[in-house]
C-alpha cells in the first residue's frame, strides 16, 4: 500500500505562522508548536512540516524521532521520499479529532531537521519533520474539514476492533491498513469534489469560482487539480500584481494584507474545455475582483481587450 502517516498537530486554519493554536489535551509548550508553520513555503517552495514527538537521547533531549523503517526505510536511511502525511486536529467546538490537510510525496525524516537555511527564514533554528513542495500540500478550509479521525480511547469504549491513534503524535498506516485506507479514499474524494487549497491560494475568491464550475460539471480530478496548481505557478512567476484590465493593485490599497494577491482569470472558460484539455500559464491573465466578475457576467471572458476598452 501507500506510506500514509496520520499525525496528531494542533487546530489552526491556515498554519502560516500568523495565528493562536488550539491543541486540546496536548500540553507541549509554546515552543513546541513547530505546526504553526506546516502549510506555510519557504522561498524555494518547500513546505517543512513539524509533528510534536516525545522521543528523548540518553541526555534527555527531545530527537523527533520517526522510525521511518514502518515506511519501507533501512536502518542506515535518515529519511523516507514518497510519502502522504495526513495531518488531524482537535476541533475546538467540539473536542473531535478532523483531518486539517496533507502532504503527498513528502520526504521524511528519522530525526527532527533544525537548519532551514535561509530560503525559509522562519524556520530558522526551529525542528520539523518533512519536507515537501509547496504544489503537494494540500489545506481544508476550516469550515470544510468533516473527516473525522477516531482515536485508541474511542474505539476501545466503543469495542471498534483494531488499532487506531493513540497518546502518540505519529501513527502509521501499516498499524492499521484499512482504517488508514478509508481515511485516504475520504481526502481524495474531498481533493476532488471540494476546496481543498494551500495558503498560496488560501480564500483566494477565484480558485472558490474555479472550482464551483467544476463541481458542477463533476469532470475528473486531474483537470481540478491541475487548475489549482496552474494558477499557483502562474502568481510565482507575475512580474506585476497589477489588474491587468483596470490596472488596480491590491497591495496600494489595502497595505500589506493586499500584498502579493491578485485573481487569475481564465481566457478560455473552464466550463466550455473538453476532458484532458491541456492548459498553460499562457492562458491565464491577472485581473482585479471586479473585473474578473464583469468578465463572467458579459458572457465573453476569452475577450478581455473589450472590458478594457470599455473602462
Amino acid at each position: 500500500m501507500k506510506s500514509i502517516i496520520l499525525c496528531r498537530v494542533g487546530w489552526m486554519a491556515k498554519y502560516d505562522g500568523s495565528e493562536n493554536i488550539y491543541r486540546g489535551n496536548m500540553q507541549w509548550s509554546e515552543e513546541g508548536a513547530g505546526e504553526l508553520w506546516n502549510f506555510k513555503s519557504g522561498e524555494d517552495s518547500i513546505v517543512r512540516g513539524f509533528v510534536m514527538l516525545t522521543a528523548k537521547n540518553k541526555k534527555g533531549d527531545l530527537t523527533g524521532t520517526i522510525n521511518i523503517d514502518n515506511i519501507g526505510a533501512l536502518a542506515s536511511d535518515a529519511s523516507s521520499e514518497g510519502n502522504t502525511i495526513i495531518f488531524y486536529a482537535p476541533n475546538p467546538s467540539n473536542e473531535k479529532s478532523y483531518v486539517v490537510g496533507w502532504y503527498e510525496n513528502a520526504k521524511v525524516y528519522r530525526t527532527w531537521v533544525v537548519d532551514a537555511g535561509k530560503k525559509n527564514i522562519y524556520r530558522n533554528k526551529t525542528e520539523y519533520s518533512f519536507e515537501v513542495n509547496k504544489w503537494d500540500t494540500f489545506l481544508i478550509l476550516e469550515n470544510k474539514r468533516n473527516i473525522e479521525v477516531i482515536n485508541a480511547q474511542y474505539a476501545q469504549a466503543n469495542e471498534i476492533k483494531g488499532s487506531y491513534p493513540g497518546q502518540n503524535c505519529v501513527f502509521f498506516g501499516s498499524n492499521n491498513i484499512r482504517y488508514v485506507n478509508e481515511i485516504y479514499d475520504k481526502i481524495k474524494f474531498k481533493k476532488n469534489t471540494e476546496n481543498v487549497e494551500s495558503p498560496d491560494n488560501f480564500d483566494d475568491p477565484s480558485e472558490f469560482f474555479h472550482t464551483n464550475e467544476g463541481k458542477l460539471r463533476l469532470k475528473t480530478h486531474k483537470k481540478r487539480e491541475r487548475s489549482v496548481k496552474l494558477v499557483k505557478r502562474f502568481k510565482d512567476d507575475l512580474d506585476s500584481f497589477d489588474c491587468i484590465i483596470c490596472g488596480f493593485n491590491f497591495e496600494d490599497v489595502y497595505g500589506k494584507i493586499g500584498k502579493l494577491f491578485i485573481e487569475a482569470h481564465h481566457i478560455k472558460p473552464i466550463k466550455d474545455m473538453k476532458e484532458n484539455t491541456e492548459v498553460t500559464i499562457s492562458d491565464l491573465i491577472p485581473v482585479c475582483s471586479n473585473c474578473h466578475r464583469m468578465l463572467h457576467r458579459k458572457a465573453s471572458p476569452e475577450n478581455w481587450e473589450l472590458l478594457k476598452n470599455i473602462i
